[in-house]
């Protein structure tokens, strides 16, 4: 059974149960005792199946030979090969299966993996690397794709307690910080920052869909000045309406990078914008802003300062549903009771 102790301000958990060992701090001491319980339960269950696999196992021993079981690896590989990486989604989909693959539960095989193995992932993870829950969550989630995938029967994840998912990112540029972030893009390397990062704050698009853009897309004459984007995070193809600053950074852009239809707007890959964008936010004493957090400026800005209605809105972000702007409405409603006096 589980023994809880108490050690300067936090509470270690620590099972002994049917050969298996195993401890876990808390803060809180009801969290100590949730997790031995849950963990105690994971074990009767692998025993049970354990002892379930023994018994199928000896039966089929005489009839056939069992072939070697696949590892959890090689199943996300072959989710991987199925993936379009000329998709931006689907690519950093393809990346995350890719890198999973190294981890020491993806060693194992499909018939060995415990509900209890990914527990201790869960666990190693957020000591070792102290990744978000979200990002944990991902992670798990392509785990489990890739058992579907591979048709296994009994997925191990369907047992194990996914961390709660975490609250969106609310940052935005505060007064001051426009300047000395835009003054600190003139002075980069990458020369198509200034106005890259204007782009950003005009449209709302996502690093990696502004970086995948030709010439070609970009319509910045006639009356309704817009982009094309054809690979998107959803997939879905969407156009965005240009502000005339937007317009007139696409022109600064083309005097620097010759607009040659098939050749790429910004000419870099999608970390490039972020290593640029690194500098920038260390010279600006900016360090807690994100590129992605450039995006939620702008849809901010979309709600404080134009007429749109949300569903247009919704069409330049490219926001799967209304519910996911609903942080953003209380913006407009301010907005409206400075208009009533």
């Amino acid at each position: 059974m589980a023994t809880i102790r108490k050690r300067a301000n936090r509470y270690q958990a620590e099972i002994r149960y049917k050969g298996v060992q195993c401890s876990k701090t808390f803060s809180r001491k009801t969290d100590a005792r949730e997790w031995a319980t849950h963990t105690e339960r994971l074990i009767d269950v692998n025993e049970h199946r354990a002892q379930a696999e023994k018994i199928s196992s000896s039966v089929l021993e005489n009839t056939s030979s069992k072939p070697a079981g696949q590892t959890v690896a090689e199943i996300l590989e072959k989710l991987a090969t199925t993936q379009d990486q000329t998709n931006p989604s689907s690519h950093r989909y393809y990346n995350r299966l890719i890198r999973l693959k190294v981890a020491t539960v993806s060693s194992k095989t499909v018939d060995e993996v415990t509900p209890l193995d990914f527990e201790q992932y869960i666990d190693a993870r957020r000591e070792d690397d102290a990744v978000s829950n979200n990002t944990l969550r991902l992670e798990l989630s392509a785990f489990s794709s890739a058992f579907k995938h591979a048709r296994i029967k009994t997925n191990p994840l369907k047992s194990v307690e996914r961390p709660t998912p975490g609250k969106g990112r609310t940052r935005r540029i505060w007064p001051g910080e426009f300047d000395e972030l835009l003054k600190a893009c003139e002075t980069d390397c990458y020369k198509s920052m200034p106005h890259a990062f204007i782009i950003f704050i005009e449209t709302a698009m996502r690093r990696s869909e502004f970086a995948s853009i030709t010439w070609r897309h970009v319509s910045l004459d006639g009356g309704e000045p817009c982009v094309l984007l054809e690979a998107t995070k959803n997939g879905d193809q969407r156009t965005v309406p240009l502000s005339t600053r937007a317009v007139s950074a696409f022109r600064k852009i083309q005097a620097i990078r010759p607009a040659i239809a098939k050749s790429y707007v910004l000419g870099v890959s999608p970390d490039y914008l972020t290593e640029a964008w690194t500098r920038v936010r260390t010279r600006a004493s900016c360090e807690d802003l994100r590129l992605h957090d450039l995006r939620h400026e702008a849809v901010s800005r979309f709600f404080e300062n134009t007429d749109l209605r949300d569903a247009e809105i919704q069409k330049i972000t490219g926001h799967r549903s209304p519910q996911m702007l609903q942080r953003y409405t209380h913006l407009r409603t301010r907005s409206l009771a400075s208009r009533l006096g």
